[in-house]
């Protein structure tokens, strides 16, 4: 406080000021992320979140075709053998949107190296991918990982299944695989 002029017998005054400072509100955040091209919507969710059933997965950022993809889900080793995996979800989701891929920077790679991902809704609840209940396949390459837009339809356990062509020693990978859109009923 600074001291004003004051007059004979007077006691210093204080001075009082009032400052009102406004300005715009800072922008709203999502309350949902868009993740690798998957809309953003309430009831986002990563797999990685989530405890698998079955083979066991490693989470990670791993990368396809020169992309990193962080919060992915990868089978460290497809040499001849199927892996399997389910995921019990806390909700009904509509969608799964994943990139299927051969991790760019582990194993020894072919061109003609390939592995075939599914997803299957797994509506008897019988943890097996029955040939009924698979809602997308799509086949990737070294170099060529696919896009993988399975329309989950509210179901309440989503099963994986990656199997090789031949030896393929390089991880698996599902690019950052989120389920998305408005939680079912």
């Amino acid at each position: 406080m600074a001291d004003l002029p004051q007059g004979p017998g007077s006691e210093p005054a204080a001075a009082q000021a009032t400052v009102t400072v406004t300005a715009e509100a800072p922008p709203r955040r999502p309350t949902a992320t868009a993740t690798d091209g998957v809309p953003a919507g309430t009831g986002t969710l990563s797999l990685t979140e989530l405890t698998p059933k079955g083979d066991g997965l490693v989470t990670g950022t791993w990368s396809l075709a020169g992309k990193p993809y962080s919060e992915s889900l990868a089978a460290p080793d497809m040499c001849s053998s199927r892996s399997t995996v389910i995921y019990e979800l806390p909700r009904s989701h509509q969608r799964l949107v994943a990139t299927a891929g051969i991790d760019d920077d582990k194993g020894k790679h072919q061109g003609d190296d390939a592995i075939h991902f599914a997803v299957y809704v797994d509506r008897d609840h019988d943890d097996r991918p029955d040939e009924e209940e698979q809602v997308t396949a799509v086949t990737a390459q070294y170099g060529k990982p696919a896009s993988v837009n399975a329309p989950i339809g509210g179901a309440t356990a989503v099963i994986l299944t990656m199997y090789p062509d031949g030896c393929v020693t390089a991880p698996a990978v599902w690019g950052s695989p989120p389920l998305s859109g408005e939680p079912a009923g």
